[in-house]
């Protein structure tokens, strides 16, 4: 069909609407097109950016996880061998129940655990700040750790020296003087101190997968939970 409209006649209502609405449609397919890559490209940007963030919790995570494990392994054995010099002062060590052979053996099974426990106590000195430090550095801004790493030092610390001096002042002790456990006292504050430090560790760990936004977990809070309002 050819145009009858004289040279200068303006084109009909319908062939310019025809034309703006083809003009529109481009406009919109390009701009979907455009807005797709970008969506995409940032979605990309964004998964690679958690995997990177994955990746470097985990290894701060090992590196941690690897202090944490040295300090309990160490403090572990301290307080083991603090306690096996408490024992070694019980009826089943008396020297004078044994004969021959069995007091060779006795004595020499005494002086193995004694020379463990010197080992490990001064290991214990040796390593107990350097462990406190490495504590403190990776949990940056959770001074109650690096405090509650202190409090066990010192019960611990507490519990080997009455130890060391209850083997000295009973080295053979009654079952009467075992009955009341001796240095219990000190051996119940070592334990709640590391109870304590126990807590605070778990909490800050799973305070720092929120902050690597790896998990979105609340750990429950040590205090009490408030009263609900009441309805009226």
């Amino acid at each position: 069909m050819t145009d009858a409209r004289e040279p200068g006649q303006p084109k009909p209502w319908w062939e310019r609407l025809l034309n703006a609405t083809a003009i529109t449609a481009a406009v919109t397919v390009l701009g979907a097109g455009v807005l797709g890559n970008w969506i995409a490209a940032t979605v990309q940007n964004r998964s690679k950016e958690r995997e990177l963030a994955l990746l470097a919790y985990r290894e701060y995570l090992n590196a941690e996880l690897t202090v944490v494990k040295n300090a309990y392994q160490l403090l572990g054995g301290y307080l083991s061998a603090s306690e096996n010099l408490i024992f070694m002062t019980g009826p089943a060590f008396h020297s004078r129940n044994y004969t021959g052979d069995q007091l060779k053996q006795l004595e020499a099974q005494k002086q193995e655990m004694r020379k463990e426990h010197n080992t490990l106590d001064a290991q214990w000195r040796r390593e107990r700040a350097s462990l406190g430090l490495l504590m403190s550095y990776y949990h940056e801004g959770r001074k109650e750790i690096g405090q509650a790493w202190r409090n066990v030092e010192v019960t611990a610390g507490q519990y080997n020296l009455c130890a060391t001096q209850w083997s000295s002042t009973h080295p053979e002790a009654t079952e009467e003087e075992l009955r009341p456990a001796p240095c219990q006292k000190q051996r119940d504050a070592a334990q709640e101190a590391i109870e304590l430090l126990n807590q605070l560790l778990e909490s800050a760990r799973t305070y720092m997968w929120e902050g690597w936004g790896v998990v979105r977990k609340r750990v429950p809070s040590l205090l009490p939970a408030a009263n609900p309002p009441q309805r009226k």
